[in-house]
This record gives C-alpha cells, structure tokens and sequence, in this order.
C-alpha cells in the first residue's frame, strides 16, 4: 500500500488528537477527584451513584423531621414534668389539708396556693413550642385550654375542635414512624377537675370532699406521670433513630465516594505518563513531517 503525505498527516493528527483527549480526561479526573464526569463516562457507576444519591435524600428528610420531632417531644416533657411537679406540691399541701390539726384558716391557705398551682397549670398545658400549642391536637395556631375568664378558675374547657383525639404521626425513618403528640382532654382535664374540687373543699373546710378530690388528684397525677413516661420513650425512641439515620448517612457516603471518587494517586500517575505518551506523540509526528518534507526535495 502506497502511502501518502495526506494519509500520513491524517494519522499523524488522528493520533494526536486520541493522545490529547485521554491527557485532557485524566488532567479533569485529576482536576476535579471523581471518576467520572458525565453519565456516558461510565454508566454502571452513573447508574448507581444516582439510586445512593437518592436514598441519601430520602436519609436527609427522615433525620430533619426524627429532629424536628425529638424537639417537640423534650417540649412536651418540658412541660408534662412541670405539670408532675405541680402535682406532687399539691398532694403534699393537701396531705397537710387532711390532717386534724388544721383549721379553717389554715386550710384556706392552702386552698390559696392550690389556686395559685392550678392557674399555672393552666398557663402549661397551652404550653408553645416554635409557636404551636403542644395540646392542640391537629389545630396547633389554636390555644387549647380556656378558662372562665374573671375570678379563681371554676371551669377550664378545650377549644380545639379535634376531638375525639387524632394522633399526629411523623415518618422519621424507613418504615417506622412515631407519634408525637397527645390527648389534651385526657392528659389534663382530669388535673384541672382534681384540682378544682380539691380547692374548693378546703375552702369549704369539707373532709368528705376532700378525701373524695384528694383520690380524684392522686388518680390524675398519676395519669400526667403515665403520660410523661409515653413521652420519654418516644423521645428514647426518636434518639436511637436519629443515631441510626446518621450512621446509614455515613455508610451511604462512603459508598457513594467508592463509586464517585478517583484514586488519586492512580489519577496523578495516569496523567503523569499520558503526558510522555503525548509528548512522544508530539515528537515523532515532528519526525515524520521533516522526512516527508525530506522526500519531496528528494
């Protein structure tokens, strides 16, 4: 086969070109640390990348909202053990109440601090956090719990229309999810009753009574306390999540890093020794133009 100036040039550029374009590819690996830069690169890892990429999102959103809902639930603790405490000074006021060796006046103190105890039970049950009601059910803009509105509390009632109650339930992990309110009424309307009776049967320096509210109040306390254990566990439950969803976070970075980043010291070394090859491509093509250019003067 005869072989022309054109067909030798062509081969000259064609392997000049091919040199310079795997130097170009290995100086953007280099460059930019990733295996690849566009899908067609290479698709079985492009394939891959893509379905980590998107369990990582769907890892993001479930951490957001096991956060989100971690800080609702230590609102709700919060609130439910200064609720707890209330009641465990009233039962012990009450206690003192029942006793023989007080009379009225010393039990219309008592009485007075009751009061005083009730209204700021009152104030904790409408308890906000980011400026939504806790016990509000599902209308958390609508403060909960109303009372009569001038004197001492004689009535405390619930304004949100969700009743009966309606769990609101977060998705905070594949597959799992976790309620994160309670039952306003149940929690605390018996409290508020207990209360109540128990004040005014001190005031009304009434035994009968107020051995009969005293039990009402030991029941409700006891019921607030059951409440805070539900919410303890579910904010256990929302930490060990939240440590999970992290430690799959990490894994699935690893794994997209395994898929997506060069070894970079084998991206050097390849661009390294692209380099001679083009400059050796370079060479010899000078080479061969000056004999051709030899043999036409011949």
């Amino acid at each position: 086969m005869r072989v022309t100036n054109s067909i030798a040039y062509n081969m000259q550029q064609k392997n000049m070109n091919e040199s310079l374009e795997k130097l170009y590819a290995y100086s953007i690996k280099a460059g930019t640390g990733k295996r690849f830069q566009v899908p067609s690169d290479a698709p079985t890892l492009a394939v891959e990348s893509i379905s980590i990429k998107s369990t990582l999102k769907s890892m993001e959103y479930y951490t957001r909202t096991a956060e989100s809902t971690k800080e609702w639930l230590s609102a709700t603790e919060f609130s439910l053990q200064q609720i707890s405490d209330m009641g465990m000074r009233a039962e012990a006021l009450v206690t003192r109440g029942l006793s023989d060796t007080m009379g009225v006046d010393e039990r219309a103190v008592i009485a007075a601090e009751l009061d005083g105890i009730l209204e700021q039970a009152v104030g904790t049950a409408n308890y906000q956090h980011r400026d939504r009601y806790l016990f509000a059910g599902f209308a958390t803009k609508t403060k909960p719990f109303e009372r009569n509105t001038t004197g001492p509390v004689e009535t405390v009632d619930y304004i949100p229309p969700a009743i009966p109650f309606q769990a609101i339930q977060r998705d905070i992990a594949p597959g799992e999810t976790i309620t994160v309110n309670l039952d306003g009424p149940a929690t605390f309307d018996p409290f508020f009753e207990a209360l109540i009776a128990t004040r005014d049967a001190l005031n009304a320096n009434d035994m009968v009574a107020l051995s009969t509210s005293f039990t009402d109040l030991q029941n409700a306390s006891k019921n607030i306390n059951n409440n805070l254990t539900t919410i303890g566990s579910r904010l256990r439950n929302a930490d060990t999540t939240i440590e999970r969803n992290q430690n799959s976070t990490l894994e699935l970075q690893a794994l997209l890093s395994q898929k997506e980043d060069a070894n970079m010291a084998e991206a050097i070394s390849q661009l390294t020794n692209q380099e001679v090859v083009y400059q050796a491509v370079l060479q010899v093509g000078a080479k061969a133009n000056n004999l051709m250019s030899l043999f036409n003067v011949l």
